[in-house]
């Protein structure tokens, strides 16, 4: 519902701020994601600060969580190919979802 809820939103704040996102859950991060690449009709360059890499398929089990959103955004094309990078992986599981970024 979060998701949903932010996405109806985003068009119009974007249109009229320039913002810059911090913190937060990462289950509004994709609906940013998806909403600027809509307004700016291109992939975006990323900077991540986070103690994981969130590049997991899924999320025990679920298509879509906190964990995996990073995957997703790759997936969808929402981030430019190499424009992807992260600040204070600590805990890089296993080498699959390490090695996606």
């Amino acid at each position: 519902r979060m998701r949903a809820a932010l996405a109806e939103q985003l068009p119009a704040l974007i249109a009229r701020h320039h913002m810059a996102w911090l913190g937060g859950d990462h289950s509004i991060t994709l609906s940013l994601l998806r909403a600027y690449r809509a307004h700016f009709r291109q992939p975006l360059a990323v900077l991540h600060f986070d103690a994981h890499c969130d590049t997991w398929p899924d999320h025990f089990g679920e298509p879509s969580g906190h964990g995996s959103w990073v995957f997703e955004a790759m997936q969808e094309g929402l981030v430019v190919n190499g424009g992807f990078v992260q600040f204070g992986i600590r805990s890089a599981a296993e080498r699959g979802p390490r090695e996606h970024v």
